[in-house]
């Protein structure tokens, strides 16, 4: 899935900015600096992951958004490869930031900060 859509964002770059065809060999990093573009689609998607996550923990336990992301189905799994699940890709988005641990969501002017909404404080 991640392959599928950084395929389909560097597509778009070619066509639209660079003008340049696959046929061509020109590498992605070279057209993102010719692009000026610093962050790829999947970097966009974990932010705004990041930035639910936030808005969801502040809500109170009754809401449903809320009781959606705590909820653990009580049936067994299925053989195989087990399913990722949501807030698995969020702890690991979280892992990944520097400035971002599990429980700064609480603190919403450092979290916006971690997440990229804000520039400063």
């Amino acid at each position: 899935m991640e392959q599928r859509l950084l395929a389909l964002e560097m597509d778009f770059w070619r066509r639209s900015g660079a003008g340049v065809s696959r046929m061509e060999r020109i590498q992605n990093k070279k057209i993102r600096e010719s692009m000026h573009i610093q962050h790829t689609i999947i970097d966009e998607i974990e932010r705004r992951q990041l930035v639910w996550y936030g808005h969801v923990e502040i809500m109170s336990e009754d809401r449903i958004p809320k009781k959606v992301l705590k909820w653990i189905p009580s049936e067994r799994r299925k053989r195989g490869r087990p399913k990722a699940m949501r807030i698995g890709g969020i702890h690991k988005a979280i892992s990944e930031k520097p400035n971002l641990h599990p429980g700064d969501w609480e603190n919403r002017k450092g979290w916006q900060l971690g997440t990229g909404r804000r520039r400063t404080l």
